[in-house]
């Protein structure tokens, strides 16, 4: 379980709710083939044998987007009250659809790597409601017999500011009789830094 005494700053990538504008600048230029970076290392969140990588495990380029919405949290919360508090950056990893390979990335690679339109939403949470959000992330998940990960549908977290060990032969969180029960798959979770 989750030990902290303080809340945390919390940053989801959410469509809805717009709170922070800095998506928009990725999809603001109509020459869809500008580069905007390289990378030199192949950054993994398409489909491996018909399996989105990122929504059952880490990827780097989970890793790479769960970083850029904290960093980009951190900018913005420099001078208020939240500027000290710990950052924990998520990313659903059903949002993120296509791998991108070493050399150039052109805005038509982002656009098509995380097509939705998501916009940066900052929340104010609990360590209790943390928990509860990373075991919805890890709740349908299952390992069939031969140890192959199976039953995802995309909750599965990208995340960055913690580190959190799993064992999904635990619990998972369900709704029973319209209550929601929180399992017990999270088993630790450690801050960054």
């Amino acid at each position: 379980m989750l030990q902290c005494k303080k809340n945390i700053s919390i940053v989801v990538f959410l469509t809805l709710i717009i709170l922070s504008s800095f998506p928009k600048d990725i999809y603001a230029s109509t020459d869809v083939q500008e580069i905007i970076g390289y990378t030199q290392t192949r950054l993994i969140g398409g489909e491996i044998d018909n399996v989105i990588v990122s929504r059952v495990k880490e990827t780097n380029l989970g890793d790479l987007v769960a970083d850029a919405v904290a960093d980009a949290t951190k900018e913005i919360l420099k001078g208020t009250k939240y500027q000290n508090m710990p950052i924990v950056g998520l990313q659903n990893g059903g949002g993120i659809r296509k791998t991108i390979f070493e050399g150039p990335i052109t805005r038509k690679q982002i656009n098509d790597t995380l097509p939705y339109g998501n916009f940066l939403v900052v929340y104010d949470i609990t360590p209790k409601v943390l928990y509860e959000i990373l075991e919805n992330g890890v709740s349908r998940i299952k390992v069939d017999k031969r140890g192959n990960i199976i039953g995802i549908d995309g909750r599965f977290l990208q995340i960055s500011g913690i580190n959190v060990i799993y064992d999904y032969s635990q619990p998972s969180t369900e709704i029973v009789d319209n209550s929601m029960v929180t399992g017990s798959r999270v088993l630790a979770v450690y801050l960054d830094g």
